[in-house]
């Protein structure tokens, strides 16, 4: 365990009355530094009233009194370790974050005052550089931990990777419907034909709503609709297999 110096805590004690806002990363490592100072302080107390104990009772102490001594520091010292809190370890953000949650998270970021992370349906801007936090306009957000990595907290924002997710599918089971539609714009294809509905795969099959559509974020997009479900379809009007789009 390193040592705190002089130096540090004056440093610290400078920043702390300074006003000065800080994120939640620094300030946790100065807690930890001036709580070890005081740790360490209160060993040296004990240490010289040990000492000055000694030297009332006789100048030259016997040999069973100075082994007492050495084993009452030692023990001191023990406490002291195993009381001291370890250092922080803080989490990175990463694309783990969004591993089990639904499809419409689709951004991360870390606020810097906390050292929260937070999921968003919508992409989110800094509300506050001083209080260093992320807010959106519309749509919900969502905590999914704490104690990440605040020290660069302004640019912690990352998009969910949709296309990398859905080429990780298994795929030993063959795609059908939505599931293979997003599959095969996933794989790049630029146009899919088939039906739409916003309730489900069998009733875009039963309905028969024909479109094109060309991208996947929260829905199936068109250029005039967007479906929550989307079936693809061969040049028979059939549903579409997996062997057929060559997945």
């Amino acid at each position: 365990m390193s040592k705190v110096t002089k130096k540090q805590l004056q440093e610290d004690i400078k920043s702390l009355e300074s006003g000065i806002a800080m994120n939640w990363s620094d300030m946790k490592k100065i807690e930890v530094r001036l709580s070890r100072a005081m740790t360490d302080m209160a060993t040296r107390i004990s240490n010289i009233s040990l000492q000055l104990e000694g030297q009332q009772r006789q100048i030259h102490l016997p040999a069973d009194s100075i082994g007492l001594n050495k084993q009452a520091i030692i023990m001191l010292e023990n406490e002291r370790e195993a009381e001291a809190e370890p250092e922080p370890q803080l989490k990175q953000l990463d694309q783990s974050v969004f591993d089990g949650l639904d499809e419409k998270w689709r951004f991360a970021a870390v606020d810097g005052c906390t050292g929260r992370a937070y999921v968003y349906e919508q992409k989110p801007h800094i509300m506050h550089i001083k209080r260093q936090y992320w807010r959106i306009d519309g749509g919900l957000q969502h905590i999914v931990g704490d104690n990440y990595d605040t020290s660069n907290w302004q640019n912690s924002l990352i998009e969910r990777d949709i296309a990398k997710e859905l080429l990780e599918v298994d795929l030993s089971s063959e795609l059908t419907g939505s599931d293979l539609a997003r599959a095969m714009l996933a794989r790049g294809d630029k146009y899919i034909s088939g039906f739409g509905h916003h309730h489900s795969d069998a009733l875009a099959l039963q309905s028969k709503f024909a479109d094109t559509v060309s991208k996947h974020t929260q829905c199936f997009q068109s250029s005039q609709n967007a479906w929550d479900y989307f079936v693809p379809i061969n040049n028979q009007g059939e549903p579409l297999t997996a062997a057929e789009a060559g997945l």
